[in-house]
């Protein structure tokens, strides 16, 4: 049997790759939470001192454009068909993912909080941005449900807030 190498004190994901070390990919639990939990609020937190010298991402000092392709980049790992307003420039809203096959698109727009007690109001700022810009017409028509989504984050910790 292989040693199992521990990515022990290595933060950089693109590094936990090329050394092949072991870690886990769960972001196919997100497509069941999204299930599960359509309309509830959501935060993701770590509890302190849990796995922190273990972590594949770190999330301290990006900017928002960090968290819009770490989101693109989950839903596009797990099959579905994603648009994203890098592709197309603004207008857009952040992400778009879409599932034919079930009739349905969510619409995902992200802010970056700059305190812990801000994440509340940055989602709910992202959400009003969603019917200011009118990102759910282009859908109409075309999918059945449009799903909307407000993100906002602070370091590690996301809110996700749905209407």
């Amino acid at each position: 049997m292989d040693d199992i190498r521990i990515p022990v004190g290595t933060s950089n994901f693109s590094q936990i790759r090329k050394d092949h070390l072991y870690y886990i990919d769960k972001t196919g639990l997100i497509n069941e939470l999204l299930k599960k939990t359509p309309n509830a609020v959501t935060l993701f937190t770590r509890p302190r001192r849990f796995g922190k010298t273990m972590q594949s991402i770190s999330y301290y000092d990006y900017r928002e454009d960090f968290y819009h392709a770490f989101m693109a980049g989950i839903f596009t790992g797990i099959g579905y068909a994603v648009d994203s307003n890098k592709e197309y420039g603004e207008g857009r809203s952040n992400v778009v993912v879409k599932d034919s096959r079930n009739g349905r698109a969510a619409i995902f727009e992200m802010k970056r909080s700059i305190t812990r007690e801000d994440l509340k109001k940055d989602c709910e700022l992202a959400l009003k941005q969603i019917d200011a810009r009118k990102y759910v017409k282009q859908f109409e028509g075309v999918y059945n449900t449009v799903l909307c989504y407000g993100l906002s984050f602070y370091k590690k910790q996301c809110l996700v807030l749905s209407r």
